[in-house]
Protein backbone atom coordinates (compact mmCIF):
# COMPACT_ATOMS: atom_id res chain seq x y z
CA UNK A 1 0.00 0.00 0.00
CA UNK A 2 1.02 3.59 -0.53
CA UNK A 3 1.77 5.52 2.65
CA UNK A 4 2.04 9.27 2.01
CA UNK A 5 4.64 11.06 4.05
CA UNK A 6 2.42 13.79 5.43
CA UNK A 7 3.62 16.58 7.67
CA UNK A 8 6.20 15.55 10.32
CA UNK A 9 4.91 14.94 13.82
CA UNK A 10 7.33 15.47 16.70
CA UNK A 11 7.05 14.71 20.39
CA UNK A 12 7.36 17.93 22.38
CA UNK A 13 9.41 16.08 25.04
CA UNK A 14 12.96 15.50 23.75
CA UNK A 15 14.38 11.95 23.94
CA UNK A 16 16.96 12.94 26.57
CA UNK A 17 14.20 14.30 28.83
CA UNK A 18 12.17 11.11 28.33
CA UNK A 19 15.25 9.11 29.28
CA UNK A 20 15.70 11.24 32.38
CA UNK A 21 12.08 10.59 33.39
CA UNK A 22 12.64 6.85 32.94
CA UNK A 23 15.67 6.94 35.22
CA UNK A 24 13.85 8.99 37.85
CA UNK A 25 10.81 6.69 37.90
CA UNK A 26 12.80 3.44 38.02
CA UNK A 27 13.90 3.75 41.70
CA UNK A 28 10.34 4.52 42.80
CA UNK A 29 9.06 1.52 40.86
CA UNK A 30 11.72 -0.70 42.44
CA UNK A 31 10.91 0.60 45.94
CA UNK A 32 7.21 -0.14 45.50
CA UNK A 33 8.01 -3.60 44.12
CA UNK A 34 10.23 -4.48 47.09
CA UNK A 35 7.95 -3.01 49.72
CA UNK A 36 6.44 -5.58 52.11
CA UNK A 37 2.64 -5.28 52.18
CA UNK A 38 1.06 -4.18 55.45
CA UNK A 39 -1.39 -6.84 56.58
CA UNK A 40 -3.87 -6.61 59.44
CA UNK A 41 -3.34 -9.08 62.31
CA UNK A 42 -6.69 -10.76 61.58
CA UNK A 43 -5.61 -11.36 57.97
CA UNK A 44 -2.26 -12.78 59.06
CA UNK A 45 -3.86 -15.37 61.32
CA UNK A 46 -6.20 -16.51 58.53
CA UNK A 47 -3.61 -16.68 55.74
CA UNK A 48 -0.54 -17.91 57.60
CA UNK A 49 1.35 -14.71 56.86
CA UNK A 50 4.69 -13.59 58.30
CA UNK A 51 3.29 -13.66 61.89
CA UNK A 52 1.80 -17.16 61.59
CA UNK A 53 3.19 -19.38 64.34
CA UNK A 54 4.90 -16.51 66.16
CA UNK A 55 4.58 -16.10 69.90
CA UNK A 56 2.07 -13.50 71.23
CA UNK A 57 4.81 -11.01 72.20
CA UNK A 58 6.28 -11.22 68.70
CA UNK A 59 2.86 -10.67 67.13
CA UNK A 60 2.30 -7.68 69.37
CA UNK A 61 5.58 -6.12 68.21
CA UNK A 62 4.36 -6.46 64.61
CA UNK A 63 0.86 -5.24 65.40
CA UNK A 64 -0.40 -2.58 63.00
CA UNK A 65 -2.60 0.34 63.77
CA UNK A 66 -5.82 0.98 61.90
CA UNK A 67 -8.81 -1.13 60.83
CA UNK A 68 -8.21 -4.08 58.55
CA UNK A 69 -10.36 -2.59 55.78
CA UNK A 70 -8.31 0.60 55.77
CA UNK A 71 -5.08 -1.37 55.47
CA UNK A 72 -6.41 -3.40 52.58
CA UNK A 73 -7.59 -0.24 50.83
CA UNK A 74 -4.15 1.26 51.35
CA UNK A 75 -2.49 -1.79 49.80
CA UNK A 76 -4.82 -1.62 46.80
CA UNK A 77 -3.93 2.04 46.32
CA UNK A 78 -0.21 1.32 46.52
CA UNK A 79 -0.57 -1.55 44.03
CA UNK A 80 -2.38 0.81 41.66
CA UNK A 81 0.35 3.41 42.16
CA UNK A 82 3.02 0.86 41.36
CA UNK A 83 1.18 -0.08 38.15
CA UNK A 84 0.85 3.57 37.19
CA UNK A 85 4.54 4.28 37.81
CA UNK A 86 5.58 1.28 35.74
CA UNK A 87 3.26 2.11 32.86
CA UNK A 88 4.38 5.76 32.86
CA UNK A 89 8.05 4.74 32.85
CA UNK A 90 7.47 2.35 29.97
CA UNK A 91 5.42 4.96 28.11
CA UNK A 92 8.41 7.30 28.35
CA UNK A 93 10.66 4.50 27.11
CA UNK A 94 8.37 3.78 24.16
CA UNK A 95 8.19 7.43 23.15
CA UNK A 96 11.97 7.70 23.46
CA UNK A 97 12.54 4.71 21.17
CA UNK A 98 9.99 6.04 18.69
CA UNK A 99 11.70 9.45 18.64
CA UNK A 100 15.17 7.92 18.29
CA UNK A 101 13.92 5.93 15.31
CA UNK A 102 12.97 9.24 13.62
CA UNK A 103 9.33 8.25 13.58
CA UNK A 104 8.08 11.78 12.88
CA UNK A 105 9.80 11.93 9.51
CA UNK A 106 9.84 8.31 8.40
CA UNK A 107 6.70 6.63 9.73
CA UNK A 108 4.03 9.21 10.38
CA UNK A 109 2.45 8.53 6.98
CA UNK A 110 1.58 5.04 8.21
CA UNK A 111 -0.81 6.45 10.81
CA UNK A 112 -4.51 6.90 10.14
CA UNK A 113 -5.63 10.56 10.20
CA UNK A 114 -7.65 10.07 13.38
CA UNK A 115 -4.65 8.47 15.10
CA UNK A 116 -2.46 11.41 14.08
CA UNK A 117 -5.04 13.78 15.52
CA UNK A 118 -5.06 11.84 18.80
CA UNK A 119 -1.27 11.82 18.89
CA UNK A 120 -1.10 15.58 18.44
CA UNK A 121 -3.47 16.34 21.31
CA UNK A 122 -2.42 13.67 23.83
CA UNK A 123 -0.37 14.60 26.87
CA UNK A 124 2.12 12.18 28.42
CA UNK A 125 -0.43 11.51 31.14
CA UNK A 126 -3.10 10.67 28.60
CA UNK A 127 -0.71 8.53 26.58
CA UNK A 128 0.22 6.46 29.65
CA UNK A 129 -3.14 6.15 31.39
CA UNK A 130 -6.08 6.27 28.94
CA UNK A 131 -7.62 3.91 26.44
CA UNK A 132 -6.99 6.46 23.71
CA UNK A 133 -3.32 6.50 24.70
CA UNK A 134 -3.14 2.70 24.56
CA UNK A 135 -4.65 2.75 21.06
CA UNK A 136 -2.16 5.38 19.90
CA UNK A 137 0.74 3.42 21.41
CA UNK A 138 -0.37 0.31 19.52
CA UNK A 139 -0.63 2.34 16.31
CA UNK A 140 2.85 3.80 16.79
CA UNK A 141 4.33 0.34 17.18
CA UNK A 142 2.40 -0.99 14.19
CA UNK A 143 3.59 1.89 12.01
CA UNK A 144 7.19 1.64 13.20
CA UNK A 145 7.38 -2.12 12.68
CA UNK A 146 5.53 -1.93 9.38
CA UNK A 147 7.90 0.69 8.02
CA UNK A 148 10.95 -1.28 9.17
CA UNK A 149 9.63 -4.47 7.59
CA UNK A 150 9.24 -2.65 4.28
CA UNK A 151 12.57 -0.84 4.11
CA UNK A 152 15.01 -2.86 6.25
CA UNK A 153 13.89 -6.44 6.77
CA UNK A 154 17.17 -7.40 8.44
CA UNK A 155 16.60 -4.84 11.21
CA UNK A 156 13.11 -5.95 12.24
CA UNK A 157 14.18 -8.38 14.95
CA UNK A 158 16.62 -5.89 16.48
CA UNK A 159 13.90 -3.24 16.66
CA UNK A 160 11.46 -5.74 18.17
CA UNK A 161 14.03 -6.69 20.80
CA UNK A 162 14.60 -3.03 21.61
CA UNK A 163 10.88 -2.37 22.02
CA UNK A 164 10.35 -5.43 24.20
CA UNK A 165 13.28 -4.52 26.45
CA UNK A 166 12.15 -0.91 26.79
CA UNK A 167 8.38 -1.29 27.11
CA UNK A 168 7.16 -4.87 27.64
CA UNK A 169 3.74 -3.65 28.77
CA UNK A 170 3.28 -2.19 25.30
CA UNK A 171 5.29 -4.76 23.31
CA UNK A 172 5.43 -8.21 24.88
CA UNK A 173 6.68 -11.57 23.70
CA UNK A 174 3.47 -12.34 21.82
CA UNK A 175 3.79 -9.09 19.87
CA UNK A 176 7.39 -9.90 19.02
CA UNK A 177 6.36 -13.33 17.72
CA UNK A 178 3.66 -11.74 15.59
CA UNK A 179 6.04 -9.27 13.97
CA UNK A 180 8.67 -11.96 13.46
CA UNK A 181 6.05 -14.00 11.60
CA UNK A 182 5.14 -10.95 9.52
CA UNK A 183 8.81 -10.42 8.76
CA UNK A 184 8.93 -13.96 7.40
CA UNK A 185 5.85 -13.30 5.27
CA UNK A 186 7.58 -10.27 3.77
CA UNK A 187 10.62 -12.45 3.03
CA UNK A 188 8.32 -15.00 1.40
CA UNK A 189 6.80 -12.26 -0.74
CA UNK A 190 10.26 -11.17 -1.83
CA UNK A 191 11.14 -14.78 -2.68
CA UNK A 192 7.94 -15.09 -4.71
CA UNK A 193 8.73 -11.93 -6.61
CA UNK A 194 12.14 -13.42 -7.35
CA UNK A 195 10.45 -16.61 -8.60
CA UNK A 196 12.08 -18.66 -5.84
CA UNK A 197 8.98 -20.70 -5.16
CA UNK A 198 10.62 -23.26 -2.89
CA UNK A 199 12.00 -20.61 -0.53
CA UNK A 200 8.66 -18.82 -0.65
CA UNK A 201 6.76 -21.96 0.39
CA UNK A 202 9.26 -22.82 3.14
CA UNK A 203 9.19 -19.30 4.56
CA UNK A 204 5.39 -19.15 4.57
CA UNK A 205 5.35 -22.47 6.42
CA UNK A 206 7.75 -21.11 9.05
CA UNK A 207 5.59 -18.02 9.50
CA UNK A 208 2.39 -20.03 9.92
CA UNK A 209 4.14 -22.33 12.40
CA UNK A 210 4.91 -19.31 14.58
CA UNK A 211 1.36 -17.99 14.41
CA UNK A 212 -0.53 -21.24 14.97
Amino acid sequence: PNHPTGAPVACTIPPDVLGSLERRLAPLENFLARRRPRVAPSDRSRTGGPNFGMSPPARQRRRLDGPADALRAEERSIAALRGLVRRTREACALLRVVAEEDFGNRCVGWLAPETRASLQRLTLRGFATTGEGAHVASSLIEALMGQRTRVDLTGVDALASRLQDAAPLFFDGAARTFYRARELLQAARDARDGRDHQTCAETVARSLEMLL
